[in-house]
């Protein structure tokens, strides 16, 4: 049981990651596809390891690997909220379909917040 709320824990922080990108490169009018992750710094293309939702952000302690640039703490706070919603909507809600939408309105949400920030 354990194992699935860790990914659960997972899968709703990688889509929080994913939203929050959306709703900053869309404010800049970048593409979502290209380019690759990167810190906003250096452009340093970020490798799988860098992208583990929290435990990237805690290992690299806030920085980027290369230039040393802050990290956003925003993003992480995103994806912790993001996990432990996820957990707390699987406990408590018996319906998938109501499981599922009220996950599609929580990011509909962060896009829309990271759009505006």
């Amino acid at each position: 049981m354990l194992n699935g709320y860790i990914l659960l824990f997972f899968l709703g922080g990688s889509l929080a990651s994913f939203f929050v990108l959306v709703g900053q490169r869309t404010r800049n009018s970048q593409s979502i596809v290209l380019p690759k992750s990167h810190c906003s710094v250096c452009k340093h293309e970020l490798s799988w390891y860098e992208l583990v939702p929290v435990f990237s952000f805690l290992f690299l302690r806030g920085n980027c690997l290369f230039c040393f640039s802050t990290i956003p703490r925003q993003s992480m706070c995103w994806e912790v909220v993001s996990g432990l919603l996820f957990i707390l909507l699987y406990c408590l809600l018996e319906s998938l379909s109501l499981f599922i939408g009220l996950n599609v309105l929580w990011f509909i949400s962060v896009i829309v917040i990271n759009y505006k920030i």
